[in-house]
């Protein structure tokens, strides 16, 4: 019996149908089924995934974060956006025999509000403010000063103001940023009557760390009776006419009113000023205050092997067991130029070294210093300044390297 050649064909493949099709082309491979959730604080989410494959498993990821930064791989990634906005995030999912499928979210990121801050100094009824407001995601756009005597709102970023009488007022700073959203702060000014003639008070402050240098620029004629410097931190007035330095023993950020009233010829005249010490970052590990320990005698290099910020000001000092600062605007300064502590002399076994940092960021929150390693490898010092923005705190600012050769 002869058999059409037409039949033998549609034979043969109705056979492999049955059979379960070609093995060169795995159609019978259902394709994953791609899953995932979303959790936001701020500008931080983390992304959960929930991708099934019913007849396999899941072999690799991709993320796209819909706001131009590279694809990531990981199962649950933490991903932090550069600004509030509304991204479109898509997750594919490859499965162990190559079939792919994907899943697209609509994730809104809140727009951070900005946060309102300013200081003041005044000399008799006249007060200048100084503008310190932040936006962590985005920049402040306008400014509204409420002096609290009546008079027009100011809204550029500096302002002034001429009071009409003595007293005590509340000055409010309202600020909206690029996004629409405000914030607002409030702060309580006192000020004096001009005295008609004598003397009219002023001084300048400057602050490292948590030391304020005061000089007074006292102005005009006449017979000074007495000088009253208050510091703001409920310490002893001094009544000389330039103090000694202050040292204000805080532990957070904190802002305090400097006033000097002169008495001059039967009448007075007050100045006052506001500043904000800023603490060191000291070394932490693991989020433990703690020193580098020499295990044996050894000499010390430190070294700053990277930087990656933009303060003046920036500044690293070796506290213990001698005091050196080894650099004071670290943001500029040369990368992988060794210091060689103590004079190239070795320290004794069981020294016990310190150091912090001072930031060079006006108004800096949090500025913090992390250490990792030990006497054998070394140490790497991380610091991040305190500057409030996206992706911070990065610990990227300054990196320094902290290397102990036993004699």
């Amino acid at each position: 019996m002869r058999f059409s050649p037409v039949l033998t064909v549609a034979l043969g493949a109705a056979l492999l149908a049955a059979c379960g099709g070609d093995s060169n082309n795995p159609s019978d491979n259902t394709a994953p089924a791609a899953a995932f959730t979303v959790a936001c604080s701020d500008l931080a989410c983390t992304f959960t995934d929930g991708s099934t494959d019913a007849d396999g498993s899941i072999a690799s990821r991709s993320w796209d974060f819909g706001d131009q930064t590279a694809a990531v791989t990981e199962t649950n990634p933490d991903h932090t956006f550069g600004s509030a906005n509304t991204y479109t995030v898509t997750l594919t999912v490859t499965d162990n025999e190559g079939a792919t499928n994907a899943a697209t979210k609509q994730v809104k990121v809140p727009n951070l509000p900005p946060t309102a801050s300013f200081t003041s100094e005044c000399s008799d009824l006249v007060c200048t403010f100084t503008d310190h407001s932040s936006d962590g995601d985005g920049t402040v756009a306008s400014y509204d000063w409420d002096f609290g005597d009546g008079s027009s709102h100011v809204t550029t970023q500096a302002a002034s103001r001429t009071f009409a009488a003595a007293g005590t007022y509340t000055v409010s700073l309202s600020v909206r940023d690029d996004g629409g959203a405000s914030g607002s702060t409030t702060n309580d000014v006192t000020v004096t009557a001009p005295a008609a003639g004598g003397l009219k008070a002023s001084f300048d402050v400057s602050c490292t760390s948590l030391d304020c240098t005061i000089t007074n620029t006292t102005t005009g004629t006449g017979s000074v009776v007495t000088w009253d410097w208050d510091f703001g931190d409920g310490s002893p007035h001094s009544n000389v006419q330039n103090p000694p330095p202050v040292h204000y023993d805080i532990t957070t950020l904190t802002t305090f009113t400097i006033t000097l009233v002169v008495t001059s010829d039967g009448a007075t005249s007050q100045a006052t000023k506001q500043v904000t010490p800023t603490p060191a970052a000291s070394l932490t590990c693991g989020d433990v205050a703690c020193t580098l320990g020499l295990d044996q005698a050894a000499t010390v290099v430190v070294t700053l092997t990277s930087r990656d910020c933009e303060a003046h000001g920036n500044t690293f000092v070796i506290t213990a067991p001698v005091v050196d600062t080894l650099f004071t605007d670290g943001c500029f300064a040369d990368v992988n130029s060794p210091f060689t502590l103590n004079g190239g002399a070795a320290f004794p076994a069981g020294t016990q070294l310190d150091a912090e940092v001072l930031t060079g960021v006006a108004g800096a929150q949090n500025p913090k210093l992390r250490v990792t390693g030990t006497f054998a490898d070394g140490w790497t010092l991380e610091f991040d300044d305190g500057f409030v923005g996206p992706g911070e705190p990065d610990f990227n600012d300054l990196v320094i390297t902290v290397k102990a050769t036993p004699e």
